[in-house]
């Protein structure tokens, strides 16, 4: 179905209204996509729509909502509200400052039978980081109890967006998904977030964001399987990451050029974003695609994947060993970055302040 994107373009450049132009569409049942208006059917109540990944949709018109429908009967304008291309900025007189915090307490929260603790699960990353926060005074975890029952409440509200039986394989917009979703649904008036993706993570981007209360997520991975890690800090050349209540120590070296990011030219990732009913669209690769010949050479030599060897050995699981002790972290696997901002008073909220250095800026490409 791809060749009727290049058709749709062209209705565009002969027709002068709104429905030549891609937009949301809004069902009655409050779903949206992203699409561009074909042609209303014959018999008048039915419009073919094509989604931007090339997909044909055949809609009763009855069953879009409202200002769509006007829309279709008028098409010189747009009934629906304008959407926002940037997140609102907020006042940082909003927020507490961060207190001085220890990172190493990331790796104590409870074990894998109170929790979090889940093997390769993307749920204990998460968690490492939630039960740290609430441990270090920064975003309490709103269940009273001791640290086992919070753990567990917690676990319970974010299986609703990640699933325990996919979050081995879980990607960065499912981690993002499912920690953006505990923030609105059970933090909306304690605190807000905001992400930021960090592509081809080298010593000092991690290091970066390693620092105050940052939760910082890195996906390696080997031969035969991947895990996500919550990151402590940086020392040197050692990752510092938490794991089953032990500090991991790995170790890095450069490995082979990763043709594996050159590889995903089209992909694009969705960031949550708060202030926004959907999430910001960005692509990591566009600068390299845009350079030239020459730049795209020297540019290359920088894409190399990193070797993360395990040094202390004896911290863990038993049934690790051999191969499974050395991972890959490659640039194409983006490290997710989380930044919570407690507000001042909860009487008072609002979007988290606008920061250059922190968050990635929209695709404006269609």
């Amino acid at each position: 179905m791809r060749w009727i994107l290049p058709f749709l373009l062209c209705i565009g450049l002969a027709t002068a209204n709104e429905l030549a132009k891609e937009r949301i569409w809004t069902g009655t049942n409050g779903k949206t996509f992203r699409g561009l208006y074909l042609r209303t059917l014959p018999e008048g109540d039915k419009v073919e729509i094509v989604s931007t990944q090339g997909r044909l949709y055949v809609i009763a018109i009855a069953n879009l909502s409202g200002p769509d429908q006007k829309l279709l009967a008028d098409p010189g304008e747009d009934p629906g509200p304008p959407r926002p291309a940037t997140p609102p900025a907020g006042d940082p007189s909003l927020f507490r400052e961060m207190p001085p915090l220890n990172r190493e307490l990331i790796s104590k929260a409870p074990n894998k039978e109170d929790g979090f603790k889940w093997d390769n699960s993307v749920l204990q990353a998460i968690g490492s980081f939630l039960y740290w926060w609430d441990l270090s005074e920064v975003v309490a975890i709103p269940r009273r109890g001791d640290a086992e029952k919070k753990c567990d409440w917690a676990a319970d509200k974010l299986k609703r967006k990640i699933s325990p039986r996919n979050t081995k394989l879980a990607g960065s917009e499912q981690l993002m998904e499912g920690l953006a979703g505990y923030f609105e649904s059970e933090l909306a008036e304690v605190a807000t977030y905001a992400f930021h993706l960090v592509v081809n993570p080298t010593q000092e981007r991690i290091a970066a964001h390693t620092e105050a209360g940052d939760a910082c997520f890195i996906k390696i991975s080997n031969d035969g399987w991947g895990i996500w890690f919550a990151v402590i800090d940086v020392q040197g050349d050692v990752v510092r990451v938490a794991y089953n209540g032990e500090i991991l120590m790995l170790k890095r070296s450069e490995g082979e050029e990763s043709n594996r990011y050159l590889s995903t030219q089209g992909e694009r990732f969705k960031i949550p974003t708060a202030g926004l009913d959907e999430p910001l669209l960005w692509n990591p690769y566009k600068d390299y695609w845009e350079a030239s010949e020459t730049e795209r050479g020297q540019k290359r030599e920088a894409f190399k994947y990193a070797v993360l060897e395990i040094m202390n050995k004896d911290d863990v699981p038993s049934h690790w060993s051999g191969d499974e002790l050395i991972f890959r972290l490659y640039p194409s696997d983006p490290m997710v970055v989380c930044r919570p901002y407690p507000f001042a008073d909860p009487e008072k909220t609002g979007p988290p302040p606008t920061d250059p250095a922190f968050g990635p800026q929209p695709d404006k490409e269609k």
